[in-house]
């Protein structure tokens, strides 16, 4: 298999992974209080329009080749770098409130 090949299947597995950790942070959010549970929407909401980037990412790779990959890629680890930021960010909010 290809390195292009292999890149693929790992951001594919970053991609599933991240929609794991999306629908367990939304589900935690059910139980915060109004003021920090809008907010915290909010950034969850960003994070959905990220994610909803990287999948559209996925298939401009899946579309590229060899030699643009590392461009493509380079992309799509600053575009996970920031969901994880965001994804911190959330988590501090709800420890903040004791949650």
């Amino acid at each position: 298999m290809s390195s292009h090949h292999t890149a693929i299947q790992k951001f594919s597995q970053k991609l599933e992974e991240l929609d794991y950790t999306l629908d367990r942070l939304e589900h935690r959010l059910q139980d915060l209080p109004g003021e920090i549970k809008a907010s915290a929407s909010i950034k969850v909401q960003k994070l959905r329009d990220y994610r909803a980037e990287l999948q559209e990412k996925e298939k401009a790779l899946l579309e590229q080749s060899e030699e643009k990959l590392h461009n493509v890629e380079a992309v799509i680890d600053d575009a996970l770098d920031t969901v994880k930021i965001l994804f911190e960010d959330i988590q501090i909010d709800m420890k903040v409130e004791g949650v």
